[in-house]
């Protein structure tokens, strides 16, 4: 039981580490031009914070990877992507999955439609909260959004986590859990 939860207690920590960077980025930025700003006492806080958080997500994201790699290197004494089990993808693999991600968003804006029909006041909801998100700049969401959060979400669950978790279950378990 000690065991389960000290995996545990690991587990919290790797969420932490992320998700306490990204909200570190987003009090430090406001703390900031609320200072700095005498206009931003009349902005919408939520639009101001979609517009950030972009660059919270990389910032977070490299900052903890360096975390990970630290944390990685200190108590197993071992590379973090040969730890994570990660492999290099021959060249003509990643742009299979490129293409197949690319096609996938036309299966995402069909969700949408068919959710927007059956529930037009989330759908509204939904778009306004895109358009902040998307106000931030085109190439800073998507490099956000498609590149460095996949890259940590990997690092994190598929990586890490995974690894954590296959020590006191089995893998069975583990793709379940990861799944939920």
């Amino acid at each position: 039981m000690e065991k389960f939860f000290s995996v545990g207690f690991v587990i919290l920590l790797y969420w932490i580490i992320y998700y306490g960077f990204q909200s570190i980025y987003l009090v430090i930025a406001t703390a900031y031009y609320y200072v700095s700003d005498a206009n931003f006492q009349q902005l919408d806080i939520i639009d101001w914070l979609n517009k950030k958080l972009p660059t919270a997500i990389i910032f977070a994201a490299f900052i903890s990877f360096l975390v990970y790699a630290w944390i990685v290197k200190a108590s197993k004494k071992d590379n973090i992507f040969s730890y994570c089990r990660f492999k290099t993808l021959p060249l003509n693999k990643v742009f299979i999955l490129i293409f197949t991600g690319l096609s996938l968003v036309s299966l995402n804006g069909l969700t949408v439609v068919i959710i927007s029909l059956i529930f037009p006041d989330a759908y509204d909801a939904h778009v306004e909260s895109m358009m902040g998100l998307t106000s931030s700049g085109g190439w800073l969401m998507v490099f956000s959004v498609g590149i460095a959060a996949p890259f940590i979400e990997a690092v994190m669950f598929r990586g890490l986590i995974t690894k954590e978790l296959a020590g006191v279950i089995s893998y069975k378990w583990v793709t379940l859990i990861k799944a939920t």
